[in-house]
């Protein structure tokens, strides 16, 4: 990606995650072909950032992984005895989407595949370590 230009940077992302089915960021859509399943691990997301103190922006679907992580850095659920379930279905739902989204991205060769493969690297560092290593 270091000889790509900024341009071409932001080509490939549109093109990867916001034209291709295959490659969305969205991570209960590789699991959940049913819009009636699917809306309701939606609102359990969503009833679990705003436990936890995020309350995330209507626009955006609660299983967009870019705010699945933010709700992981930024939600109040260090120390509160709720949490552990509570994170453990998100690693679940991260788990299974990055996992399908990892599968696609490798098999076009796209570079993005580098930023899901340590994504999914890190997330097993953090569950074997069980959340220990939070940070104030």
């Amino acid at each position: 990606m270091s000889a790509l230009t900024f341009g071409e940077i932001t080509e490939t992302y549109v093109d990867t995650f916001d034209f291709n089915k295959k490659t969305t960021l969205y991570m209960t859509f590789y699991k959940f072909e049913d819009a009636r399943e699917r809306g309701q691990m939606l609102a359990k997301l969503k009833v679990l950032y705003e436990m936890f103190g995020l309350l995330p922006d209507d626009a955006e679907l609660t299983d967009y992984l870019p705010l699945m992580l933010e709700f992981i850095d930024a939600g109040d659920w260090y120390m509160d005895e709720r949490a552990s379930d509570s994170i453990e279905l998100l690693i679940g739902v991260i788990e299974d989407g990055s996992y399908h989204l990892l599968q696609e991205l490798e098999k076009a060769g796209n570079p993005y595949r580098y930023i899901i493969e340590a994504l999914r690297q890190e997330m097993r560092v953090c569950v074997k370590q069980g959340g220990q290593q939070h940070v104030e």
